[in-house]
């Protein structure tokens, strides 16, 4: 639910986008405490997470940070919708999981990471967006581009 309305919104809002800055993100979607993750933190903020009202405000929020000119356009965006957090520009490490059976290849890291992550306990899902605006959702090991 949480991962095709994100998806939705953001291919709405990929269509009225310049591209000449924009660094294209990721985003974890949670089911439980952040605490569990392989994540740390990529910028030192007094403050690393953000209180965010609705999946509007989420969407908003990535495209607005996913310039080059925002230093928190780095990382993954990890996103807990029922406490309503947004913890911004982490470095999201998965273990290699060697039960997948269709690794994707063919792409850059952010891809990778989100199709390993996508495993990890309490992730619901993982969308990545590139800066060409591919964008791909991963679920339960199982990477799909939704468009190109």
């Amino acid at each position: 639910m949480y991962i095709e309305e994100l998806t939705k919104l953001i291919q709405h809002s990929f269509a009225s986008i310049e591209l000449n800055s924009f660094t294209g993100f990721g985003v974890v979607i949670i089911e439980q405490d952040f605490c569990t993750l392989p994540i740390s933190p990529l910028l030192d903020l007094s403050d690393n997470s953000i209180y965010i009202e609705s999946m509007d405000e989420v969407n908003r929020f990535l495209f607005d940070v996913s310039r080059s000119s925002d230093i928190r356009h780095d990382g993954f965006h990890i996103y807990y919708p029922e406490k309503k957090i947004l913890a911004i520009s982490q470095y999201f490490s998965p273990p290699i999981q060697s039960q997948i059976q269709n690794v994707v290849y063919n792409v850059g890291a952010r891809v990778r990471a989100a199709q390993y992550g996508s495993l990890c306990q309490g992730v619901i899902g993982v969308i990545t967006v590139g800066n060409s605006g591919k964008i791909y959702q991963a679920l339960d090991g199982e990477i799909n581009q939704v468009t190109n």
